[in-house]
C-alpha cells in the first residue's frame, strides 16, 4: 500500500532490533572503556606525599577510605597507593598487586 509505513524503518530494521543493537553496543562500552577509566582515576589520584598530620581521602575504585597520614610519633602507618609511571605500568601495576577483576571495578554503576 502506498503512503503506508510499516513497522520497519526506511533502512529495514525493527525497533526491537534497534533495541537490541543499542543495549549490546553499549554493554561492549562499557566492557571495553572501564578498565581505562579505572586507570585513568588512579592515574589521577595519585599525589605528592601526604602534609604531616592531616587527613586524606584514599579511593581504592570500589570505596573511599578517610585516613590519617601519621600517628602520633610521627611514623606514616599508611603506604601511597603505587605510584604509576605511565598507563601501561598503570594497567600492569593494578592487575599484579589487585587483581585482573580490579579494572573492572568500576563496571556495575555503568551498567
Amino acid at each position: 500500500m502506498p503512503g503506508t509505513q510499516t513497522i520497519i524503518s526506511l533502512n529495514g530494521i525493527t525497533p526491537t532490533q534497534q533495541m537490541m543493537a543499542s543495549c549490546s553496543g553499549a554493554l561492549l562500552t562499557s566492557l571495553i572503556v572501564t578498565p581505562f577509566d579505572v586507570v585513568k582515576i588512579r592515574l589521577q589520584a595519585q599525589k605528592t606525599p601526604f602534609h604531616k598530620g592531616k587527613c586524606f581521602l584514599y579511593c581504592n575504585g570500589l570505596m573511599d577510605h578517610l585516613c590519617v597520614c601519621e600517628n602520633g610519633n610521627t611514623r606514616a602507618w599508611y603506604k601511597a597507593p603505587g605510584q604509576f609511571r605511565g598507563t601501561v605500568d598503570a594497567f600492569f601495576q593494578i592487575a599484579r598487586n589487585e587483581g585482573l577483576r580490579s579494572l573492572w571495578s568500576g563496571l556495575p554503576p555503568t551498567l
